[in-house]
């Protein structure tokens, strides 16, 4: 069972007992799969989830010697659906009343995935001459620039491109 943001890499071997030249093939289950020789006497298969739609798929793996004897391997996996980020509490509204004031928020208390994917943050404030706000990592930075209103709007990403944002206002006055 594979999470949508799921990269499996698995290495298949075979042998031939009578010492026969034999051919590898692939029969790919879904567009998750890719297949190579590892150049090593062994083939690696890929399934990239994030790649197929969720769904149960078989792979097959299968050599066939010189005079058509067969040995097959199937691989059945099974690709969950991708949940979006949620959130989890709302950031309230901020009153300040000096230029350069900083604030930090661990994002981790305001966004969750229930996938367990790493989010990713983007930030936008409706006046950038008079606040600042950035994320790194999963912390909120900001710092106050100038006096007047802004709107300002933090957006969680997953692995699939799924969003969920919080949108809250910051007033800033002397």
């Amino acid at each position: 069972v594979l999470k949508s943001d799921s990269v499996v890499e698995m290495y298949i071997s075979f042998s031939e007992p009578d010492g026969h030249k034999f051919e590898v093939a692939h029969v790919a289950g879904s567009t998750a799969e890719s297949f190579a020789d590892n150049l090593d006497g062994r083939w690696r298969l890929t399934i990239t989830a994030s790649n197929a739609e969720p769904g149960s798929y078989s792979a097959l793996i299968k050599a066939t010697d010189q005079y058509g004897c067969v040995g097959s391997k199937t691989i059945n996996y099974q690709i969950l659906p991708n949940r979006p980020p949620v959130v989890l509490k709302s950031i309230d509204d901020m009153v300040f009343k000096n230029k350069g004031s900083e604030f930090t928020l661990n994002l981790k208390e305001y966004f969750s995935d229930e996938d367990g994917e790493v989010l990713k943050y983007e930030c936008t404030v409706s006046n950038e001459k008079v606040f600042h706000l950035n994320a790194n990592g999963s912390t909120l930075y900001g710092t106050v620039l100038g006096y007047g209103a802004v709107e300002a709007v933090v957006t969680a990403k997953d692995a699939k491109g799924e969003k969920a944002s919080i949108s809250f206002k910051v007033i800033i006055r002397a």
